[in-house]
């Protein structure tokens, strides 16, 4: 299936129900890839498929003499083996693609990003074969000891009406896959494999109205995570296979995010299933998001939301602000915690000055402990429904902050089962000292349509 295709299909649903879907319009390129007909190999501008000949110059070159002089062009890089010494920023490219049916590693130790795809519209990035992948190369930082990194791979910036789709990113030296004040776009279909370390976070999504599924990542920090500003984004069928965790934020200063629709997340021998985290003199919101469908295999987190980030709240006396958080609903989520009793596995610490409202924990929320046969909850200055540890709040009453209030259950909720073991469960992540290999998607083939 085409990013074309799909756009077509989700023009034409409803798009009335934050409860359904929260897309405010189409989202992909606005071209067909079966229209951008100028093809701009990279090998006739010098690139080698030798594994050891740059081949940043010659991408570079391909968009600046084709691309940019060709409309509905295509850069190409061919199925074969590609160093990348030198890092490229293609900008401002109009109604073109990027079709990467080879292999690039990295091979240069500059800071940055190795590709940087910044302002146009219409533009796709994907692999036809299934086959094409960026190997990052990131143990050669990693093996140096901890949160030694490297560049970033890919950043996509203020692109419109755009698609990524069916591709690999491998040990990335810092974070994988950025997606940076970007809109109407989709992403899907995509493999993230990272060393088990911080800092190497999967996809970053500032966007305003995009669509992301089919995402499986493996790394010890974020695996999808939601920046400010966003808005408008439905992100689904996501695998956090031994990875830190669907994440939001962390939101500093000035923060903008509201219609956000997560569904069907599956996380294994993650950190968290969801943490929503802010800095605690920031301003804005973050309101009106659902959150639904989790299932989680021994996580040492579970559904947490802390507004006092990196412990940044032990001086209250400076807590002047602070993000709102409101109407965020969380519905039909099961899980196994690994430490209850001294992680309640809901535990919502908020605001001082502004306390959250409106978070509804629905009755079939259900976390167990084998190990330690209970389950908790932990509330500071939150209100709302489905949580025994929220204060009541009476109508027309104005929230009041409060300090921590912890309810401890010791008998398994009704409707709790230990989830199944998923399909491609790893049994652990990647070692700091190891290479991560390139394998090859985990979803079926698809099949794209002649031209």
């Amino acid at each position: 299936m085409r990013c074309s295709i799909v756009a077509a299909l989700l023009a034409l649903a409803p798009l009335l129900s934050i409860a359904s879907a929260q897309l405010s319009g189409r989202v992909g390129p606005l071209t067909s890839i079966c229209k951008k007909t100028t093809i701009c190999n990279v090998l006739d501008y010098g690139a080698k498929a030798d594994g050891v000949t740059d081949i940043g110059p010659a991408i570079l070159s391909a968009f600046t003499n084709c691309v940019l002089k060709n409309n509905a062009s295509t850069l190409y890089v061919p199925p074969g083996n590609y160093a990348m010494a030198t890092w490229v920023t293609l900008r401002n490219g109009n109604t073109w693609a990027f079709q990467m049916d080879g292999i690039i590693t990295r091979t240069g130790t500059a800071g940055g990003h190795m590709i940087i795809v910044q302002g146009g519209s219409d533009f796709e990035m994907f692999s036809k074969t299934r086959a094409g992948a960026f190997q990052g190369a990131g143990v050669d930082f990693h093996k140096q000891g901890l949160h030694i990194y490297g560049p970033r791979i890919l950043r996509i910036v203020k692109v419109a009406n755009f698609c990524l789709h069916d591709l690999g990113f491998f040990d990335s030296p810092a974070f994988h896959v950025i997606l940076d004040n970007v809109s109407n776009g989709q992403v899907y279909n995509v493999l993230i494999r990272g060393h088990d370390e911080g800092g190497l976070d999967g996809l970053d999504v500032t966007c305003n109205n995009c669509h992301i599924q089919n995402i499986q990542v493996t790394n010890r920090d974020e695996c999808v995570c939601v920046k400010s500003p966003s808005s408008n984004l439905l992100i689904e069928d996501v695998f956090c296979n031994q990875s830190g965790g669907m994440s939001m934020g962390s939101f500093n200063g000035s923060t903008a995010v509201e219609n956000v629709y997560m569904r069907n997340i599956v996380s294994y021998y993650s950190t968290q299933f969801l943490m929503i985290k802010t800095y605690p003199n920031g301003n804005g919101y973050v309101r009106n998001c659902r959150f639904e469908n989790f299932r989680g295999f021994t996580n040492a987190y579970a559904l947490q939301i802390t507004q006092y980030w990196q412990n940044s709240g032990a001086n209250l006396a400076q807590d002047l602000s602070g993000v709102q958080l409101s109407n965020l609903t969380f519905t039909n989520w099961v899980g196994v915690s690994t430490d209850a009793n001294s992680r309640a596995p809901v535990f919502l610490s908020c605001s001082t000055p502004n306390p959250c409202v409106q978070i509804n924990v629905g009755a079939d929320v259900l976390f167990w402990d084998p190990s330690h046969a209970m389950t908790a909850y932990k509330c500071v200055s939150a209100y709302g429904t489905g949580v025994p540890c929220f204060p009541a709040l009476a109508a027309g009453k104005t929230p009041a902050s409060y300090v921590a209030q912890t309810t401890t259950v010791k008998t398994v909720p009704a409707g709790w089962a230990q989830s199944t073991v998923p399909t491609g469960a790893l049994a652990s992540g990647f070692p700091l000292t190891s290479p991560i290999p390139v394998e090859p998607l985990p979803w079926p083939q698809l099949h794209f349509p002649a031209c």
